[in-house]
């Protein structure tokens, strides 16, 4: 059995990780030298229908380091993950989408580079999760002048959670609230 790294993931699930290089985590299996038989997405959904041992799965791929570049992942308030390594599947895409709060007053995030001085994002930050790599790399968040705008539902609530009443947009100078269909923080 092959000695495994993990580390923590949001929901809970820890997400194995290789020291054999050009290796990522790809999935779960139920045998030791199995195929992908579970995505390594698709377990938050797997129902079990049985007591099961799972097998770390792992193929060709490449690393990804994601770098908040000066600003923190927008869950991490107390800034305790200072870069995510993503492994992908050679040929897959990234499947991940974090965003990043600028530190500095007055900046939005938009996106990521590969400069750590871009004022421009290559990939936006609502297209990572579709992003293929062809290499290991980094990824810079990008930040650039916006404002704001805070949306008060004045004794109202949004759709989808009646304990919601307040939701706060960034939006990049000469974008609109269209641009930007997720929230960034509720209340």
């Amino acid at each position: 059995f092959r000695r495994v790294l993990f580390r923590s993931r949001i929901d809970g699930i820890p997400e194995p990780e290789t020291k054999e290089a050009g290796k990522v985590f790809a999935g779960w299996s139920q045998s030791k030298t199995g195929d992908v038989e579970i995505g390594k997405n698709e377990i938050y959904d797997f129902i079990p229908e049985s007591d099961m041992y799972l097998y770390a799965v792992y193929a060709e791929g490449y690393k990804v380091i994601l770098d908040p570049n000066g600003g923190r992942f927008d869950w991490d308030d107390e800034e305790n993950e200072p870069i995510r390594e993503v492994g992908v599947v050679k040929g897959e895409m990234l499947e991940d989408n974090p965003w990043c709060v600028s530190k500095e007053s007055g900046k939005v995030f938009v996106g990521w580079s590969h400069d750590k001085d871009a004022t421009e994002a290559e990939i936006s930050k609502y297209d990572l999760w579709e992003y293929e790599p062809g290499r290991d790399e980094t990824l810079y968040a990008v930040y650039v002048p916006g404002y704001k705008v805070t949306l008060d539902c004045n004794g109202g609530h949004f759709d989808w959670d009646e304990e919601e009443t307040v939701h706060t947009v960034e939006v990049a100078k000469g974008g609109n609230l269209y641009e930007n269909p997720w929230a960034e923080s509720f209340e």
